[in-house]
């Protein structure tokens, strides 16, 4: 599977879905839960991805997406999630598709209304989710850490993790690591790293 965001800075922003095999066998395999996939060496294990595409080519569904941005989707059997931020980052979200056919399942949001800087190359929401096929956690910067359930209903958050304070803003994305999240909090004048125990 490959899917590919469009990054261009206009207000339409889309998602594909590349297809790779027939869309029944497809469905079942193939998930991406970090940003850089299963292993966290940014390798598909599937042989058969195309090796053309565009807006058209191999080119299962596309779907608009609220906002340009930086994260990369993550897959989960049937559910694609991905990040976004609108109303100059002030609201961040989290946005669930149905992988078969690009439909929004669920989108949650989380406003921060504190002034935080960023790059205009790199919007805010930039950081990938992650997903151990249980619980989603997405880092949205100074506004913190969130996780969900599939389903989209809050578990728990932390937003006192600390503030980013560095004009590039931030792109961490969070790693599983055995029963917890570990994120990265910068880049900044203080930085931390720090262990979010999953449940």
């Amino acid at each position: 599977m490959k899917i590919f965001r469009n990054r261009r800075q206009h207000p339409e922003a889309y998602i594909f879905l590349i297809l790779l095999v027939s869309l029944p066998s497809s469905l079942g395999a193939g998930n991406w839960p970090t940003w850089r996939g299963p292993a966290g060496n940014g390798i598909a294990a599937d042989a058969s991805a195309p090796l053309q595409w565009s807006t058209d080519k191999n080119v299962l569904w596309k779907t608009p997406l609220p906002s340009p941005g930086n994260s990369s989707p993550i897959v989960w059997e049937d559910r694609v999630f991905l990040t976004s931020a609108t109303e100059k980052g002030q609201i961040r979200s989290l946005l669930c598709f149905h992988r078969g056919d690009g439909k929004l399942l669920w989108k949650k949001d989380v406003r921060h209304d504190k002034p935080e800087a960023t790059h205009k190359t790199n919007p805010q929401c930039s950081a990938s989710p992650v997903t151990d096929g249980r619980i989603v956690m997405v880092h949205y910067g100074s506004a913190g850490s969130y996780a969900y359930d599939l389903n989209g209903k809050l578990l728990w958050k932390r937003p006192d993790l600390g503030t980013i304070d560095h004009i590039w803003g931030y792109a961490s994305s969070p790693v599983p690591y055995k029963d917890t999240f570990i994120q990265y909090v910068g880049p900044g004048t203080h930085v931390s790293i720090t262990a979010l125990d999953r449940k």
